[in-house]
């Protein structure tokens, strides 16, 4: 029987897994934790679960885990997030005109630093990119250089970015950080938690728990997996297999010193890759009270804050949780029945929640969250309200080391992410999943899951490349991550050679209106020349779109002998067990 070794029960392990399995392999599942689900796990405040990892399925249709969690009937409750109150710092709620003048604002900052992504020159931050808008742009609210005006742009750029992607903005590259994708249909919550979702993932899969892997040891003919575990009296054991999936958190993978050694010591394509991963923070701080003193909306802002990102977002628990009669069709009318939890809880991001994890205790975390609610609600006194309280720490997690990963400084999508998954480095005996290894879908536990599925469902680039490509042609009208793959210095530059508008040789984009300030260069043509250098070739689109760049990719002369279909994904990377 072949044999396969699954590093990590996350979702994408546990998905990795259950394919294999169901395939007839023999598999064995190495967990680190003493639980399965990894980052996605569920604890409790004041006896009710909570998840203290990823909260929503976002995006329920064509969402795989959406699929599965109404196929085993768990509770979901969607998330309404225009249904919010917004506070500040004196308790009065700010007039729904005032913060719709600062998101229009914001949404004219972002919409430059989409035209600044396809004008400048040179790597960027996405932090220079909207310091560069706003001194361009006349901005009603966020552009008159007083502290007011900073404040709103602070939280503006938390609440729109930071929150999302968990990352500095100094540290998301300008070009690449949002090449991610978003599935429609809403988000909902699972009042059961995620652990629910992960239990219907790993049915009938045995998993090893307190198993630490310490060395991977790869070649053509298999793996070696070295770990240590408690039930060897933290003796060394050693797993053999002919194929390896590896599940690790980007946080561990990039950890310094490495707590996995590699033998051989990983080629440069994916380390560099991995270098490009950043590795986001995204911290939360639940409280539980006596009395829903605080509105019975969705979601809570503290505003008006003069530290960026701090306790900036609350979530109402009583929307979703215990006995909660949260609107099925995520109307405003989701408030607790009386009998809801009373849970509120802050999000914190980037460095703000890095300083806090390095620096904070429990107790004075919870009293900087007193304080900003007492602000939002002076007549209540909150700190006697308390009765249970529940942090993360994600950072400080040594099986983690940070949340989730954002397109860094130097990110290259297309070719990092294929080669983090290393299709093409390994012999193909060893492949890495995760949502770090998720072009379309990086930073979800849906983007793990597919990674997970996909590792062991359609090998070489062509699954990745399909994925990539058709989802980023539909975002925004061209092929960025063909041009990653084929462009100067790509291995496959001298396979095929794409045309897209802007390409080397023309005038580059323009802007809609106004013009660029003039220490930013607006030729237009650098990005393109550094990601693509295609030839002038007419017609190779259709060629694509006709299936006949698909073949040349994968080497096929039929392309049914590997069916990519929703349905029916079979098994190309690794032969049949029988």
């Amino acid at each position: 029987m072949v044999s396969a070794i699954v590093i990590g029960a996350g979702a994408a392990g546990l998905a990795a897994s259950s394919r294999l399995t169901s395939a007839g392999y023999d598999v064995t599942i190495l967990e680190a934790r003493e639980r399965m689900g990894g980052r996605a796990h569920t604890g409790s405040i004041n006896g009710i679960p909570i998840d203290l990892g990823p909260m929503w399925i976002h995006g329920v249709d064509n969402n795989p885990l959406y699929e599965i969690a109404e196929e085993h009937g768990l509770a979901m409750v969607p998330t309404n997030y225009e249904n919010s109150t917004y506070y500040n710092h004196t308790g009065h709620e700010i007039a729904t005109d005032s913060m719709e003048a600062v998101w229009d604002d914001f949404e004219a900052v972002m919409e430059r630093v989409a035209h600044y992504q396809d004008s400048t020159a040179s790597r960027q931050s996405l932090e220079w990119g909207i310091e560069q808008a706003v001194a361009d742009l006349s901005l009603s609210v966020l552009g008159d250089g007083s502290e007011y005006a900073q404040r709103m742009l602070d939280f503006a750029v938390a609440d729109d970015i930071e929150l999302e992607y968990a990352g500095k903005t100094s540290d998301l590259d300008l070009w690449w950080f949002d090449s991610d994708g978003e599935l429609d249909g809403g988000d909902v919550l699972l009042p059961g938690g995620y652990v629910e979702l992960m239990e219907a993932i790993s049915t009938d899969l045995t998993i090893t728990y307190n198993s630490t892997v310490t060395r991977i040891e790869y070649g053509k003919r298999g793996v070696t997996v070295t770990a240590t575990e408690p039930a060897a009296d933290g003796e060394e054991v050693v797993y053999s297999a002919d194929y390896l999936v590896v599940t690790v958190p980007v946080g561990v993978l990039r950890a310094s010193p490495a707590p996995i050694t590699f033998d051989p010591p990983m080629p440069s394509a994916w380390s560099t890759a991995l270098s490009h991963r950043g590795v986001g923070l995204l911290d939360k701080y639940v409280f539980a009270f006596k009395s829903s003193f605080f509105a019975d909306t969705h979601f809570l802002y503290h505003v008006d804050s003069t530290t960026k990102g701090r306790y900036s977002e609350w979530l109402n628990g009583n929307t979703y949780l215990n006995g909660s009669k949260a609107s099925q069709s995520g109307d405003d009318a989701a408030a607790s029945d009386g009998t809801g939890a009373n849970v509120l809880a802050a999000f914190n991001a980037a460095a703000f929640a890095a300083e806090i994890g390095d620096n904070a205790t429990d107790a004075e975390v919870m009293a900087a969250g007193v304080e900003i609610l007492s602000g939002m609600y002076p007549h209540v006194d909150v700190a006697s309200e308390i009765i249970d309280f529940v942090r993360t720490d994600w950072g400080n997690d040594p099986l983690a080391q940070g949340s989730y990963s954002f397109n860094g400084l130097g990110s290259r999508p297309g070719r990092d992410f294929v080669n983090l998954r290393g299709e093409e480095l390994f012999n193909g005996r060893m492949l890495f999943a995760g949502e770090h290894t998720h072009c379309r879908y990086f930073g979800t536990v849906h983007g793990a899951y597919m990674s997970g599925n996909d590792a062991i469902t359609l090998g070489g680039v062509a699954a990745m490349l399909l994925i990539c490509l058709v989802g980023s042609w539909v975002r925004d009208g061209r092929p960025r991550y063909l041009w990653e793959l084929y462009g100067p210095g790509s291995r496959r530059a001298d396979r095929v050679s794409l045309r897209t508008p802007g390409a080397a040789g023309s005038s580059g984009p323009a802007f809609a209106e106004g013009t660029p300030s003039s220490s930013v260069p607006h030729f237009g043509t650098e990005r393109e020349r550094t990601l693509s250098g295609a030839e002038e070739n007419a017609g190779e689109l259709d060629a694509f779109e006709s299936g006949e760049v698909f073949n040349t990719i994968t080497g096929l002369q039929q392309p049914e002998q590997v069916r990519a279909t929703s349905s029916n994904l079979e098994m190309a990377r690794y032969p049949s067990p029988a």
